[in-house]
């Protein structure tokens, strides 16, 4: 099969639209909040499932015989819900979504990466606070808004004009903490989009005059579908909006292609994934928002830009700000760039007789298409590392690495193999242990 996908162009597109004004609105969905340990839709209805039949078992009841095996195969996810949700009970069914989709303390990438990027305001269909969470981290003020809110989308959509409004979180779906509003059932969906015209004339609005980048949102919601191709069907299907798509194989990347563009009119910006016993893994995501992230700053707020790439010389770097955190602010406030990025693979907690102490690996990697790793890589801890809070390390061409054991979270700086200066705060790292990360 001939390849007719050219990435760079892609990427070039999306760089552009990222650049200029007005920036492009983020619609995030299930598969940004997996690695921060909630469940995709499948896994959702296994759980919703799993609570069903334990409510019928309280009661002393059961499902009927095949009867889970015949609402699968009708393969309707939204009736799925609507007959567990049925089975459950209003009461237990809000406790269960209260429960499944609190924060958990673990918010984790893609989340801080999508916080960082200059996006003007974050759609969501999540029912969980993460982007909340990650843009809280990356220090950007936001409000929120629910789409129930009549008077407050109003607001929101005569403000789409107003290219310096405050980002807004939207909850197009519903919230962990609002279960009224949660549409995951097909009544819910019926009421939401069917029965209401306002929100289908709303909700094409935004997509026939704002640029709308997808993340880990599947173009297979029926509904969402219908909404894109009509916006198709009114404007045509010269791109405005991106999708941030997986894939496997040359040929499956090819078709996706083919059906977004021809279909829904999105591009997508394709990265490559793979399976493995742990499930498949999307780590391959974070090389586009470096890339974007290295190539459109003058996009970004002021105070997300950081410093130049390179350092000439560590005598010219700014003092330190924070007598109890020295290297923070001083490495530019990136933990990556075009080329590198500096991460943190977390171990197990150790008990000793001083207390709690947490081992961890700080890793230097080069990005996809970047180059190899060549000569020695400076890690800059914190000074009750004593004569060892500068460490010179021998990268390989794969990355560089250091393993430490530490009792509380600072602020690693970086000079890389190529000059380039790299920060990471190990308190924002929400893999580790509270205790670890306010201490």
């Amino acid at each position: 099969m001939a390849n007719d996908y050219n990435h760079h162009a892609a990427m070039q597109e999306l760089r552009t639209a990222m650049s200029r004004t007005p920036r492009p609105l983020a619609l995030i969905g299930a598969g940004v909040s997996i690695s921060s340990g909630y469940p995709s839709w499948p896994e959702l209805i296994i759980a919703l499932a799993d609570e069903a039949k334990a409510a019928l078992q309280e009661r002393g009841e059961g499902l009927p015989p095949k009867f889970q095996s015949i609402l699968t195969n009708l393969h309707d996810p939204a009736w799925e819900a609507e007959e567990y949700a049925r089975l459950l009970g209003p009461d237990k069914f809000s406790a269960f979504i209260r429960q499944g989709f609190a924060l958990k303390n673990a918010v984790k990438e893609p989340h801080l990466a999508i916080a960082r990027m200059g996006f003007r305001h974050y759609l969501t269909t999540n029912y969980d606070p993460c982007i909340e969470a990650a843009l809280d981290i990356a220090g950007r003020a936001h409000q929120v808004l629910h789409w129930s809110d009549q008077v407050g989308v109003s607001d929101f959509l005569r403000d789409l004009s107003n290219f310096g409004a405050a980002v807004r979180v939207v909850y197009l779906h519903g919230y962990y903490r609002r279960t009224e509003d949660v549409i995951m059932t097909e009544s819910s969906y019926s009421k939401r989009y069917i029965e209401s015209e306002d929100t289908r004339r709303k909700l094409l609005a935004i997509f026939m005059t704002q640029p709308v980048v997808f993340i880990g949102f599947s173009l297979n919601d029926p509904d969402l579908a219908q909404f894109m191709r009509e916006v198709v069907a009114r404007v045509g299907t010269e791109a405005q909006h991106f999708a941030l798509t997986p894939y496997e194989t040359t040929d499956e990347r090819d078709l996706i292609n083919r059906r977004l563009m021809g279909k829904f009119g999105v591009r997508p910006i394709f990265y490559q994934t793979s399976r493995s016993s742990r499930g498949q893994d999307h780590s391959a995501l974070l090389d586009i928002f470096a890339d974007l992230d290295s190539r459109s700053v003058s996009t970004l707020p002021t105070s997300e830009v950081g410093r130049p790439a390179t350092i000439e010389s560590e005598d010219e770097l700014p003092t330190a700000v924070d007598p109890n955190d020295p290297q923070k602010g001083r490495w530019g406030g990136r933990s990556f760039n075009g080329m590198r990025r500096l991460r943190v693979e977390i171990g197990n907690v150790n008990e000793c007789a001083s207390g709690h102490l947490m081992q961890f690996t700080l890793v230097l990697e080069p990005l996809a298409n970047a180059p190899a790793l060549s000569g020695n890589v400076i890690f800059h801890l914190h000074p009750t590392f004593g004569s060892g809070m500068t460490r010179v390390v021998m990268s390989t061409p794969q990355d560089a690495r250091l393993s430490l054991i530490a009792y509380g979270a600072f602020t690693v700086g970086v000079v890389a193999d190529d000059g380039s200066a790299l920060e990471l705060d190990l308190s924002v790292e929400m893999g580790f242990p509270q205790w670890f990360r306010e201490s």
